[in-house]
């Protein structure tokens, strides 16, 4: 942290307008930082339980729908970061996210099955 705030210090002109974060910010920052844990292990559950009940009332094996579920979880943040990019207009960032996660994501499942 200390490595970052004397890069955007030297960047500036002014280094004394850069102040330290207060205890209110690490507190607001931890409290968002547990919420969007929080998050992610209910959602996480709520796809496994989704999983496996659509398993059974489809009478398909659980592996194969899983298989689906997970090339979309992997893919997903992919695509939320590249669409982020575009409406940045980082259009570098994306096209270089697109070509190398997203293809990797693909590429790498078939040749591990081999």
């Amino acid at each position: 942290m200390l490595i970052i705030r004397n890069a955007i210090a030297q960047k500036t002109t002014e280094k004394e307008n850069i102040m330290p974060p207060t205890d209110q910010r690490y507190f607001y920052h931890l409290t968002k930082a547990a919420l969007g844990f929080i998050g992610v292990a209910i959602g996480a559950y709520v796809v496994i339980q989704s999983v496996i009940a659509l398993s059974a009332f489809f009478q398909i094996s659980e592996y194969l729908i899983s298989f689906f579920v997970v090339a979309i979880g992997t893919s997903l943040p992919e695509h939320v970061v590249d669409f982020a990019a575009v409406r940045q207009q980082q259009y570098k960032l994306a096209m270089g996210d697109i070509i190398g996660s997203c293809i990797f994501d693909a590429y790498f499942p078939l040749e591990s099955v081999r």
